[in-house]
């Protein structure tokens, strides 16, 4: 869920800082597109000169087709989570319970394709460590596939049941 008051706003407006980061992130943010494009509109409705806004974004891209136009023209950096080849990408899945994998790989290369230089420099790419794949498989796969080197974590257990904790 992303909760940002115009309190929230406006200290961030009134920082010091030349350059402000304002990010989206947890959960997944582009199901909340139209909150983010109040938000992004009411900044750049300030007309604070003083201030550059740097938009930031950490996405799984399941909606990225949906919204990449948006996130380009408005030069998001964006962090996309992915876990590395399909094996390794098997928790990710849909309502259904249906892996998403593929639709991740559709919506990121449409991404790198439509908008290369973009995708070069404002891309990058998150992975998660667990026990359907090693720190290799994940470099190997992002690095062959769009070279870059993604920032690998911990999977958080926060939310998986107490007997499946150990699994993971």
């Amino acid at each position: 869920m992303i909760t940002l008051t115009i309190y929230g706003i406006q200290k961030i407006i009134n920082t010091y800082k030349k350059k402000v980061h304002i990010s989206f992130y947890g959960g997944e943010p582009l199901l909340n597109m139209i909150f983010i494009k109040k938000i992004i509109s009411y900044v750049e409705g300030l007309n604070n000169k003083n201030r550059e806004f740097v938009f930031s974004m950490t996405s799984n891209a399941l909606l990225l087709d949906q919204h990449m136009d948006y996130i380009v023209n408005k030069n998001f950096e964006l962090l996309i989570s992915l876990d590395g080849n399909s094996n390794n990408t098997i928790y990710r899945v849909d309502k259904q319970n249906k892996p998403v994998f593929d639709s991740l790989i559709k919506n990121i290369d449409l991404l790198r394709n439509k908008y290369p230089d973009y995708f070069h420099k404002n891309v990058n790419f998150n992975a998660v460590l667990h026990d359907k794949n090693s720190v290799n498989e994940i470099i190997d796969f992002i690095k062959n596939r769009y070279s870059k080197i993604p920032t690998i974590g911990e999977l958080n257990t926060s939310g998986i049941k107490e007997e499946k904790k150990e699994t993971f």
